[in-house]
């Protein structure tokens, strides 16, 4: 009878550890460094867990924008709101959408507001 409680206590723990995995948030995803080049511009962005971020976008190999915010996830997308742009391009206290198309490991895609897709790769610490 102990053994059979036993056998049952495991099975309930493993489900539920395997559960916590399959439910991963996607702010939690987010959380690291990622990259997004294109023919113009890159664009770097850092999310913290605490939900923060900062980032840059260079561009013909000079600073366009230097910029720090707070995110989350909502809805299928990213929503940020800045709260500095050290080349002052970002007004403080301005609100951008980005709607979350598809994210991994190691990438993800948004369709940012004016309609263009965009891929961002996990930037790996060295």
């Amino acid at each position: 009878m102990l053994t059979d409680l036993k056998l049952v206590l495991a099975l309930g723990a493993l489900i539920l550890a395997s559960c916590a995995t399959v439910g991963e948030r996607e702010e939690n995803k987010l959380v690291g460094r990622w990259r997004s080049t294109d023919r113009q511009h890159t664009a770097e962005y850092a999310f913290f867990e605490n939900g923060t971020f900062n980032g840059s976008v260079t561009g013909g190999g000079a600073l366009v924008s230097k910029f720090t915010g707070k995110w989350l996830v909502r809805d299928g997308a990213i929503l940020y709101e800045y709260t500095a742009d050290e080349m002052r391009r970002i007004p403080v206290g301005t609100k951008d959408r980005d709607k979350l198309l598809r994210i991994g490991r190691d990438q993800y895609i948004i369709e940012a507001a004016d309609g263009t897709v965009r891929k961002y790769i996990r930037v790996k610490r060295d």
